[in-house]
């Protein structure tokens, strides 16, 4: 389905430059610009799909010396971090940033996840009743 960023939720899967990018963090807001101001919306998605970007030529990357070319530089999807000097941290999630007003549609999945939702609230709803809420 298509939906603008105002309609976004924790759990959406969305379609981004051949990536599909789960939103699992908060989604923040931020006031518009200009006369006719609109809020923008944003949040890091994790990539779940990296190797198949990485076979369709979705992520530009390297293994060894060989060079596999792209649309997106695969470095881009790491947080860079201090380490004695700034380094990216392959280590990390593959994540890309989701950010748009009501004028920016994305192509959206929400019921490919929803049964993996359910569960994970009825595990929440399990351990509540057998030990209790925090």
């Amino acid at each position: 389905m298509h939906m603008n960023t105002s309609k976004l939720i924790a759990g959406d899967v969305v379609s981004c430059w051949g990536m599909e990018c789960l939103i699992d963090q908060e989604i923040t807001t931020y006031p518009g610009q200009g006369p006719n101001p609109l809020t923008v919306y944003r949040t890091s998605a994790k990539v779940i799909n990296l190797d198949e970007c990485k076979e369709n030529g979705t992520i530009a990357w390297y293994e060894g010396e060989t060079y596999h070319s792209g649309l997106v530089p695969l470095s881009w999807l790491y947080p860079d971090v201090f380490r004695g000097g700034w380094v990216k941290d392959m280590d990390a999630d593959a994540r890309w940033d989701i950010q748009g007003n009501e004028l920016a549609m994305w192509n959206v999945t929400r019921e490919q996840y929803s049964e993996m939702r359910e569960c994970e609230r009825a595990l929440a709803r399990t351990n509540e009743l057998l030990f209790g809420k925090d």
